[in-house]
């Protein structure tokens, strides 16, 4: 091939999983700070972005723009 070599993982599917539930734990782990407050309780601060982007209803109502 003309001198040309192409380095990378032979078998890349298999490696995503790994490194997906590896991003995913590490996002849950950001994540749990945001809504919780002293002691671990629920503590939704809504001035947030983050948080206000979770939430589906609150008090009753649907908040979410996406399910409206």
């Amino acid at each position: 091939m003309n001198g040309i070599k192409v380095a990378g993982f032979s078998n890349l599917p298999a490696r995503l999983p790994a490194d997906s539930s590896s991003l995913y734990a590490k996002n849950l782990l950001a994540f749990i700070p945001l809504i919780t407050g002293e002691g671990a309780a629920l503590n939704l601060d809504t001035d947030d972005e983050v948080v206000v982007a979770m939430l589906l209803t609150r008090n009753g109502a649907t908040v979410s723009e996406r399910l409206k």
